[in-house]
């Protein structure tokens, strides 16, 4: 009698669920989809072809994407019946230097391949976001109607991670509101000697690299390489050995080089092996004691013509008269104002003596 009691109540539960709502999971893998739902109901509203026979058939086209698919009546409620669909299939791989681990420097390849089983096109963002790797990007892709695409996205694995198995999380949303999630399962193993450039800096003009390389390791690191490289030419390169200094220790030098372009500057470990690595950008040297200040031009407008003055750098202290074609506008103001003054007692004295001649000769 408990048993069914027990059973009784749970039905209820069950048909309580399913009066309110219900939620079929679609798979469009399998192109149009048939639902049968085994309830005595009538159909009250559907946004599908349905049919009644012994239960609820519904038809689901491939191209259909909404979400809501038909109200039924059942035991006297409403029912509404919608759908969740699995539009999306994705298949995950990746690549890097080793074949089974990745290591600092390493450049890991991640690929999506993503099949898309709307009958119609879908647009997918791709958010890829990871502190133990500095990764963080999203794109956007778009899918043609039953179709599939092969996304490639490529970083460096950083020279500071620490040894172990790391999840690579990344998600995919549809335009429909459909979520997919994973994960990619990396390992990474560093080597026994673990130098990391720290530093980096390029003199164009003097064609210097200066760098600092760190062992981050607990031993001593002797006659490890590091070098410059140029496409696939190797330019320049020097041996150099650092101490551990209890996990950390450090060596600064320089290199001299003749690149004309972009280049890398790499270290490998004493054994050959790849430890890390930098890329350079090439700047084209500039002199700033070549660079020459030019003062604006100075224009003197006379008669209706214009004469211009040549440019004179800022470090020119000389001064230079322009000819204007008068004497007058060549002379100072102190010899303007004494021809005002000195003119007229000239002429004073002039005429005095004229006249003192003239009573003279009377």
């Amino acid at each position: 009698m408990k048993m069914l009691v027990l059973r009784s109540f749970f039905i209820w539960v069950l048909s309580s669920i399913l009066i309110h709502a219900m939620v079929v999971p679609i798979d469009f893998s399998s192109g149009d989809h048939t639902l049968f739902l085994d309830v005595n109901a009538s159909i009250i509203d559907s946004d599908v072809d349905s049919l009644l026979d012994d239960g609820v058939y519904l038809f689901v086209p491939s191209y259909y994407t909404a979400a809501y698919l038909a109200t039924l009546l059942v035991e006297g409620e409403e029912v509404v019946v919608t759908a969740e669909y699995n539009s999306l299939e994705v298949e995950l791989s990746y690549v890097f230097s080793s074949s089974d681990y990745a290591s600092p420097g390493d450049e890991i390849e991640l690929s999506f391949l993503i099949t898309n089983f709307y009958d119609v096109s879908n647009t997918v963002l791709l958010e890829v976001s990871d502190n133990n790797f500095n990764v963080d990007f999203e794109d956007t892709i778009l899918l043609s109607s039953l179709s599939s695409n092969t996304e490639r996205y490529t970083f460096d694995v950083p020279s500071t991670i620490n040894d172990g198995e790391y999840d690579l999380t990344f998600l995919l949303t549809d335009q429909y509101g459909v979520e997919y999630t994973g994960f990619f399962e990396i390992s990474v193993q560093r080597s026994e000697n673990d130098l990391v450039l720290a530093d980096v800096s390029f003199d164009a003009c003097e064609g210097i690299v200066q760098y600092t390389v760190e062992n981050l390791a607990l031993s001593d690191v002797d006659d490890a390489i590091i070098r410059v490289d140029s496409g696939s030419s190797l330019l320049e390169y020097d041996y150099f050995s650092v101490g551990s200094n209890t996990g950390y220790g450090s060596y600064s030098g320089s290199l001299l080089t003749t690149v004309s372009d972009d280049f890398i500057l790499r270290v490998y470990n004493p054994d050959g092996s790849n430890a890390d690595y930098s890329h350079i950008s090439y700047d084209t040297c500039i002199n700033s004691s070549l660079v020459e200040e030019v003062t604006e031009t100075e224009t003197i407008i006379e008669d209706n013509s214009v004469a211009e003055t040549d440019s004179v750098s800022s470090l020119d202290t000389s001064v230079q008269s322009v000819s204007v074609g008068t004497e007058f506008r060549d002379l100072s103001e102190l010899e303007i104002a004494l021809y005002v003054i000195l003119g007229p007692i000239a002429i004073i004295i002039l005429w005095s003596f004229l006249l003192f001649l003239r009573n003279l000769l009377k």
